[in-house]
């Protein structure tokens, strides 16, 4: 029998030496157009005025719930006890720099009211300070596609029922950065779990990379290229260094400036494209990276030409013929 009386969302929100937008961030939430939720703020031992700020929020409003770690715990153990003291079927993360538009968890809420199949939904983003939207992969199997290249869900942005994390037992703590792509890559090896992304953004995202360790893109990049490795397995291909040094290369989106190289480049997405388990979703999205190397390759005259050879349908080549020959 369900509890009337326990919330429809838990907010889970952890907190490290976030006094500079902490603030932001609580307001954001504690004024959302959906009222029925909890606030579960972990303190990770922080060293600011965080906990202080969490307290004066917390007497403004019950459902703001403020635990303290001992210890420096870090992300991923931190967001796993904050699942187990979420009391509502459905969890939404928030990072304690970014900020919620008013309706994130009314949408977030009804989508996965109406959607019971899916167990985890994301949504696009606003970066603070620019006019750029992050657009994320839509259906489920745009985001298994995705999976391959990079995290297809941004993980302030998820929403996901309590259930079927805590099956997977949570996150993975010995992983310092990208536990969000571990989580989701872990989850897409059971066909049943179902993905899914809001086409809007719903959050303001906030651009911190100067503000974390000189490590953090080297270990994030590593932990990143272990998971895609997995994932390029996952397609019954086994991959070489230098295969995945390429494939690192495709999934950060870094410039291919040599014939050798954008050779290499076309053979590799052909052949992740050939695969017998290659879905159709992620063979078009073999096609999209093409086209992003070739857009911005310094080889045009060859890599145009080398994108009419991949499959496409007679939309696609009419439009390289257009933009390779000047033709209308």
């Amino acid at each position: 029998m369900k509890n009337a009386n326990l919330p429809k969302v838990s907010i889970l929100l952890p907190v490290y030496n976030a006094e500079k937008y902490l603030s932001d961030c609580l307001k954001s939430l504690l004024n959302q157009t959906f009222h029925d939720f909890e606030i579960i703020a972990i303190n990770d031992a922080s060293t600011d005025s965080s906990l202080s700020i969490l307290y004066k929020y917390a007497e403004i409003d019950s459902r703001l719930k403020i635990y303290s770690n001992k210890s420096n715990l870090k992300l991923a153990a931190t967001l796993n006890r904050g699942i187990q003291l979420s009391s509502a079927p459905l969890i939404a993360r928030m990072d304690a720099d970014d900020i919620a538009l008013p309706n994130r968890l009314e949408y977030q809420y009804n989508f996965m009211s109406n959607n019971p199949k899916v167990a985890i939904c994301g949504t696009n983003i606003k970066v603070l300070g620019t006019d750029q939207i992050w657009e994320m992969p839509v259906s489920n199997s745009s985001i298994r596609a995705t999976l391959v290249f990079n995290s297809p869900i941004l993980h302030p942005t998820a929403i996901y029922r309590k259930h079927i994390i805590c099956k997977y037992n949570g996150y993975n703590e010995n992983i310092v950065y990208a536990q969000d792509y571990e989580l989701w890559h872990r989850l897409s090896k059971d066909s049943k779990i179902v993905f899914a992304n809001i086409d809007i953004p719903l959050i303001y995202y906030r651009l911190t990379d100067s503000d974390k360790p000189s490590s953090y893109k080297e270990i994030q990049k590593k932990t990143a290229d272990t998971i895609r490795e997995e994932q390029i397995k996952m397609l019954g291909i086994l991959p070489d260094t230098k295969q995945l040094a390429l494939h690192s290369q495709i999934s950060l989106h870094q410039d291919i400036n040599t014939l050798p190289q954008l050779f290499a480049v076309y053979r590799w997405l052909r052949l992740l494209a050939s695969s017998s388990k290659s879905s159709q979703a992620f063979k078009k999205l073999c096609w999209q990276y093409w086209k992003q190397v070739c857009r911005s390759s310094s080889c045009k005259y060859i890599s145009y030409p080398l994108y009419i050879l991949l499959p496409s349908s007679k939309e696609k080549i009419k439009l390289i013929l257009k933009k390779f020959f000047n033709l209308s």
